[in-house]
């Protein structure tokens, strides 16, 4: 089946990422990804699947979720359907919040419902004004200020508070993830990680497993993919095969097999994919 799919992107230069999406295909599917921004899902018409951690969930019209960031997450649509993404990146939301998201907090990541209330009223907002035809000055600084109250509300309500056991869960998923992101291109092995957290290799595994939802190798390898794409993206004179090598991975062929197991696609086709 030929996948019929419109994404509009609206960069309209705020520290946010809002755009809608509209799926015409069941063949539309979102592969297995994760990245450092939250992602919220409004699903105006239609039905999608999305699937966090291991944890599968249908989202009806009037519905929404909220991925809270590093959670390995992937959508599916079950028919045509009309959805609203935000994306809001970890940095923004640690300075609006003093640095208290995801050291306190996080968002409540249950499925909700916003045909009425306040919320009801904001997206509506949202919606007109996403999909009007001439951004100008006025449209821009509506939508700016609606995300801006929807995050607000969102705050307010749609939040869980850590304690005990999982504010230590959250300090090993920072630290860990932070530890990755320095050492992703050695020779990095799950025994290096417990080293460095001085922890047991059976410990440190399921730790990592209950924060993020995937194993040390799965987290590992979904690092190398993203770097080695963005590495390309921003620097295609270099070739894939060096980049490959350069970000961690033994082979060309293990950065193949790798990407085609996350996205579905070859490296190229991928690179493409989020280059539109």
């Amino acid at each position: 089946m030929k996948i019929k799919h419109e994404e509009i992107n609206k960069n309209l230069g705020f520290p946010f990422k809002i755009f809608y999406f509209k799926a015409q295909s069941l063949s539309k599917i979102i592969s297995p990804h994760w990245h450092k921004s939250t992602e919220i899902l409004f699903v105006i018409e239609g039905k999608i699947r999305v699937k966090v951690k291991d944890k599968d969930t249908i989202l009806s019209k009037n519905h929404f979720i909220i991925i809270n960031p590093n959670i390995i997450h992937s959508t599916q649509s079950l028919t045509k359907n009309y959805v609203i993404c935000l994306q809001l990146p970890l940095n923004f939301l640690k300075n609006l919040t003093n640095g208290l998201f995801m050291e306190k907090f996080k968002f409540n990541a249950t499925v909700n419902n916003f045909s009425k209330g306040k919320i009801h009223k904001v997206i509506c907002t949202l919606d007109y004004n996403l999909t009007k035809t001439n951004q100008d000055v006025h449209t821009k600084l509506s939508v700016y200020e609606n995300t801006i109250l929807l995050l607000k509300i969102l705050l307010a309500d749609y939040t869980v508070k850590f304690t005990g056991k999982s504010i230590n869960n959250i300090e090993f998923m920072n630290n860990f993830i932070y530890f990755i992101d320095k050492k992703y291109a050695t020779t990095l092995k799950l025994e290096d990680v417990a080293e460095q957290f001085g922890y047991s290799i059976a410990y440190t595994s399921r730790l990592i497993k209950q924060c993020l939802g995937e194993s040390f190798t799965s987290y590992l390898m979904g690092v190398r993919v993203e770097k080695a794409i963005d590495m390309y993206v921003n620097n295609n004179q270099e070739s894939l095969e060096n980049i490959a090598v350069k970000v961690g991975f033994s082979t060309y062929r293990n950065f193949y097999n790798a990407t085609m197991k996350i996205y579905g696609l070859s490296p190229r086709k991928t690179i493409n994919k989020v280059s539109q």
